[in-house]
């Protein structure tokens, strides 16, 4: 079941801005599983109930979600770290440089290292030039969801696979029940990448 509702006070999600909630309650097992044999590759996906470290690489159908490489950091500052339009909603400021971006990369690799969350970068499974970013974020009996993509892709599909790959990750913990999203209440795309992301 996905729930979307106004945040009308300042919180910790939004900072202090009003924004969209969604999330993705009680959804069954099966469905997360039936779903992943469906078309998901989801590989040495760990438990978020003992020590959570999912796949570095998961496949979708269109999508190859990997662990980000800061040999990405120029295709990340062109595509859309720097872009005003695209991270216009984000809890952070476009890059100024390719030195902020690098930065940026090496903070992902030091989430993966310390399992505090987990970043993929997003490449077509056609080529592997990133265009977008998406991040899983465990946390209990619960994770979160943020995400980037590159103005270039978007009103394609492609956060709505990634984001529906990530709550089959996050599910196959029969220990969590909750993976949620929020966003600006003026960004109207993502808001419906949550609505989307139910299977």
């Amino acid at each position: 079941m996905i729930q979307l509702a106004r945040l009308s006070e300042p919180n910790d999600y939004t900072n202090g801005q009003n924004g969209w909630e969604a999330a993705i309650i009680g959804r069954t097992r099966q469905a997360a599983r039936s779903h992943a044999r469906a078309g998901y590759l989801l590989q040495n996906a760990g438990s978020m109930s003992d020590v959570f470290v999912p796949s570095e690489v998961i496949a979708t159908e269109r999508l190859l979600l990997r662990r980000p490489r800061v040999e990405d950091v120029q295709a990340v500052f062109d595509g859309y770290a720097q872009d005003p339009e695209v991270v216009r909603f984000l809890v952070w400021r476009g890059h100024a440089s390719v030195a902020d971006t690098r930065e940026f990369l090496e903070s992902c690799s030091a989430k993966w290292d310390e399992r505090s969350a987990f970043p993929w970068s997003i490449v077509r499974s056609s080529g592997d030039a990133v265009m977008g970013m998406i991040e899983l974020r465990p946390r209990g009996h619960e994770a979160s969801l943020g995400w980037v993509l590159m103005r270039s892709a978007w009103n394609q599909g492609y956060m709505t696979e990634a984001a529906r790959a990530l709550i089959d990750v996050a599910f196959s913990d029969p220990a969590v029940f909750r993976v949620w999203a929020v966003c600006d209440v003026e960004n109207l795309a993502s808001a419906r990448v949550m609505a989307d992301g139910r299977v």
